[in-house]
């Protein structure tokens, strides 16, 4: 029998300095977050990557601590946290506030190399794809195409854009454990950034079928944000697990993933990994192996994937073919964007 008051959180509310402070005095950890409401689907594409070069920028000055300390941005959140103390944690909101309101752009050119490299090594989610499919180089389509920005935004820039959006009306701080006393936000003061719409390309007719560059199958769907939709979200994912890996040993890899697109919609998608397929009524390969997308990828000219400046070419079916079959879409649309030159392997030409 669960005890009493199992599972419900005591959160407590207040505002400091200007800022939205949500915590829960009970909890088991202490741990401390700030989060801006901005992020990749907020940037013009000229200056992609100036939030997480803000990000870089207010904590280097951090340095590195004792305690646990880390940011992030996604397509409308920007997130500093610490999980110290609870002292601890309030002098890292404090320190980082700070360095947001007078960022050490002397550090610029360094922290723009090294979010280079970081971006070396990293490759797009599904998600980000599905949405960059859905809407294009705009909006939440950002989240997957590159920084184009980093080699290119000046101090002068880089600070404007933290006047503007890292204020204390787009804050709001989530705290678990006691407030300390010496709790403080020095931010500019700033009214809370309204939330983009999702905006798909036109026409985009749904269901839409198409490859990815991806030993596996994936959906994405926007979803209204429920507790309903969490739910059911978990049922499938739980069955498609017992189906697929354990019933058929078909799949490895079967992830689910629910992101926030606004107030009221969420962007949520399945994958379930698998070996290249062929169907028993057919030759043809429904899903090309990563060996043959590579060896595709070089017969390309080297120029497609180098410059930015060249049009990109995405090709959304405009009717659903039964995936089961192995049966390609025989209609497609080109859409052009300009400033994205990525052409997925394994993308018929």
């Amino acid at each position: 029998m669960a005890e009493e008051g199992v599972g419900q959180a005591h959160i407590e509310t207040t505002e400091i300095d200007g800022v939205t402070v949500l915590w829960a005095p009970d909890a088991r950890r202490t741990a401390a977050t700030i989060q801006f409401r901005v992020g990749r689907a907020d940037e013009p594409f000229a200056q992609m990557g100036i939030s997480h070069l803000v990000e870089h920028l207010a904590l280097f000055p951090v340095g590195r601590r004792l305690y646990e300390t880390n940011g992030s941005v996604d397509h409308i959140r920007t997130a500093l946290y610490a999980a110290g103390t609870a002292d601890e944690n309030a002098a890292f909101l404090g320190d980082v506030c700070d360095h947001l309101a007078a960022l050490p752009t002397k550090r610029l050119a360094h922290e723009e190399r090294i979010l280079r490299t970081e971006a070396a090594h990293r490759s797009p989610r599904l998600f980000d794809l599905l949405l960059w499919y859905r809407c294009g180089a705009a909006g939440f389509g950002k989240l997957g195409l590159a920084e184009f920005g980093l080699g290119q935004i000046d101090a002068a820039t880089v600070t404007a854009w933290s006047r503007e959006h890292y204020t204390t009306g787009n804050a709001v701080v989530w705290f678990a454990g006691e407030l300390p006393a010496t709790l403080r936000f020095g931010l500019p003061t700033g009214e809370r950034r309204v939330t983009p719409d999702l905006v798909p390309i036109e026409p985009l007719p749904t269901p839409a079928w198409l490859p990815i560059p991806s030993p596996g199958i994936g959906v994405g769907m926007v979803v209204p944000r429920s507790s309903a939709i969490n739910m059911a979200l978990r049922i499938v994912t739980y069955r498609l697990e017992q189906r697929l890996r354990y019933d058929l040993g078909k799949s490895y890899d079967i992830s689910t993933l629910d992101e926030a697109i606004g107030r009221d919609l969420g962007h949520a998608a399945m994958f379930a990994s698998c070996l290249e397929w062929r169907p028993a009524t057919s030759g043809r390969t429904s899903w090309p192996s990563s060996t043959s997308s590579r060896r595709r990828a070089r017969r390309r000219p080297s120029s497609r994937a180098t410059s930015t400046a060249s049009v990109a070419r995405r090709r959304i079916p405009t009717r659903c073919s039964p995936i089961s079959t192995g049966a390609p879409s025989t209609r497609w649309s080109v859409i052009r964007s300009t400033g994205h030159a990525t052409s997925w392997p394994g993308c018929p030409t």
